[in-house]
């Protein structure tokens, strides 16, 4: 058989398997976003190596024989904790191979991991830059469940009297708070108050996704933090603490790689409930933007993504100037109506 399908073991992987796998994932990568460096590597074998434990991974590639590189991959992610009924895969083909009957060789393998750890419902993410990928989502049974926005801002479009009105804004009642900022890991000594923050996350749309929240804890933070600093990110935070209790009400973070350094990924923004309406989410906003600018000047753009049905935080970043980049779509379909297709199209 010319092209052979080979488990892709994370520990053990040669550097040459390394290098074949990144080739593909950057060639993949590029139709998504052209005008970026491509990923090294080696911050690709630290994230893979370093992947958390409450989630395990299984990885699968495609090996082309006369050309001796890898042409396609596919992945499935096994929650350990919490959402033990489904899985996450994604499946990567290599343009020039897509509709050629990889997706479901490889579709395969994963419908026999997912039965293996008794999961139902299995989860997939595709963007509007592949519409194969839509059409292959299409086939399987596959139904959209959430519609995410990815948008960008230009730091050279900031408004920066806009930002000045938003500092001033609501300025009273925004007395009885102030600005923390941390850099790097999370800590022991306030790891109670960031699982508390975390779970903000839960808060944020769903979609028509049948999945359950997630119960951070600290072990589940550190995990993360482990992968995301293996792979040589640094990550800024700023955090809003009500002055009388000394509590953490709220918080914004972005992501920088030294190696893409005209991009910031802007992460969670979030600010517990019975502290919104006093603008402290536009605050916080604006004081990272702020520090960006000032600190990060190789820095272009910031690049967000938000779900259609987030109102709120969609009105901010267009107030704000950020543009529509793409959109990212998550998918839900049960283990046996995948089954059933790949028995009927044999």
């Amino acid at each position: 058989m010319l092209r052979r399908i080979q488990k892709f073991n994370f520990k053990n992987a040669t550097n040459r398997e390394y290098i074949a796998l990144n080739i593909c994932q950057n060639k993949i990568r590029a139709e998504q976003f052209p005008a970026e460096k491509a990923i090294l590597v080696d911050e690709m074998k630290n994230g893979f190596k370093n992947t958390p434990t409450h989630t395990k991974t299984l990885c699968w590639v495609v090996w082309d024989k006369p050309s001796q590189i890898i042409i396609a991959y596919a992945l499935i992610q096994i929650p350990q904790e919490d959402n033990l009924d489904t899985g996450e895969f994604s499946i990567n083909i290599l343009k020039k191979y897509r509709m050629k009957g990889l997706g479901k060789r490889l579709l395969s393998k994963i419908i026999k991991i997912a039965k293996e750890n008794n999961r139902n419902l299995l989860l997939g993410n595709t963007t509007s830059q592949s519409p194969t990928s839509k059409i292959f989502m299409n086939k399987i049974g596959a139904e959209k469940g959430l519609t995410c926005h990815i948008n960008e801002l230009s730091l050279d479009s900031i408004n920066q009297n806009l930002l000045n009105q938003w500092k001033m804004e609501r300025k009273e009642e925004r007395k009885d708070f102030q600005f923390e900022f941390w850099k790097g890991k999370y800590v022991k000594k306030n790891i109670e108050e960031i699982i508390k923050l975390h779970h903000l996350i839960n808060q944020q749309p769903h979609g028509s996704l049948k999945i359950e929240n997630i119960n951070y804890s600290a072990n589940y933070i550190y995990q993360n933090d482990n992968y995301i600093f293996s792979q040589g990110y640094e990550r800024w935070i700023i955090f809003v603490k009500e002055i009388k209790s000394k509590k953490y009400v709220g918080y914004t973070k972005t992501l920088w790689h030294p190696d893409k350094p005209k991009i910031i990924e802007q992460e969670m923004t979030g600010v517990f409930p019975e502290f919104r309406n006093k603008g402290l989410a536009k605050w916080i906003k604006v004081e990272m933007l702020e520090k960006i600018i000032t600190e990060r000047p190789q820095a272009r753009f910031i690049r967000t993504e938000i779900a259609h049905a987030n109102r709120i935080m969609i009105k901010i970043n267009r107030e704000l100037g950020f543009k529509s980049f793409s959109e990212s779509y998550t998918w839900q379909v049960k283990t046996e109506k995948v089954a059933s297709y790949l028995e009927g199209s044999k």
